[in-house]
């Protein structure tokens, strides 16, 4: 065999030795945890998050692009809350031009700003929710039992007849000319709705709990480009976008009682 064969043979197997290695370091990509504690007081949702409870909750790490990880870069963090009715979900997004046409629920939100939500709380990969909300505080939501890559399809006929939303614009919506700070979005997400996508769970969870959960988040520059942001909570697989539950983040749920900061001494 000839010395270019060889070294051409070789650097096919280094080639495909980064592939592999690129693709091992890709699917062991670290599941993000988060511990919710228990809130005992009103949480009005109204999206500004400014109860004692809210501003003592502890902010998720901040949103990755979703294909390969890296920092986001326009910032998005979570927050979560629960109670026995209800798991409160809060995002708070830097946006400095926050907008939104769709009005219909169960429209096609993803084609503008917009955050989302994943819930799979058995964490087995079937029977799972998607939730949108727009800066108009327009609603998606959508059952699937069984992701897009295994012919899944969305179900937008399902309804949470029960879940309550609200939105707080730091700026001005759908205005180019100035410059906005962002939005905050707040979500109660009732439990008795979703217990028949777990049948075998608690709902309300009891302490130690654990659900799978994505967030993550669509902006659109309007720009003559029209180029798009996405990201999430936890990083998902490049191929398949946001429907692979087994890259969703985990929450635990905790009795233990958020303490106010007011209260910390």
């Amino acid at each position: 065999m000839g010395v270019s064969i060889k070294i051409f043979l070789r650097s096919i197997e280094l080639a495909l030795l980064c592939i592999a290695i690129y693709s091992n370091s890709l699917w062991s990509q670290e599941i993000r945890q988060y511990v919710i504690k228990h809130t005992a007081t009103s949480i009005t949702i109204d999206g500004h998050l400014t109860e004692p409870d809210w501003q003592a909750a502890a902010f998720s790490e901040k949103f990755v692009h979703y294909q390969d990880g890296s920092q986001a870069k326009l910032s998005t963090q979570v927050k979560y809350l629960w109670d026995d009715q209800y798991l409160y979900i809060g995002f708070i997004c830097l946006d400095p031009d926050v907008w939104a046409t769709m009005t219909e629920r169960d429209d096609r939100l993803w084609y503008e700003d917009v955050v989302e939500i994943f819930c799979d709380p058995d964490g087995d990969g079937l029977n799972y929710c998607e939730i949108q909300v727009n800066p108009l505080r327009t609603i998606l939501d959508i059952f699937f039992k069984k992701p897009f890559y295994n012919n899944g399809y969305g179900n937008r006929a399902w309804n949470l007849d029960s879940i309550k939303v609200g939105v707080s614009v730091q700026g001005t919506l759908n205005n180019k000319k100035d410059i906005d700070t962002g939005w905050t979005v707040e979500v109660a997400i009732p439990f008795k709705e979703l217990q028949f996508m777990a049948p075998s769970m608690n709902f309300p969870p009891h302490d130690g709990d654990r659900w799978r959960i994505l967030t993550a988040r669509y902006d659109y520059q309007r720009t003559e480009q029209q180029t798009v942001e996405a990201s999430s909570w936890n990083q998902t697989d490049p191929r398949e976008g946001f429907h692979v539950p087994s890259k969703f983040g985990s929450i635990i749920f905790s009795k233990e009682t958020v303490t106010p900061i007011d209260s910390i001494k």
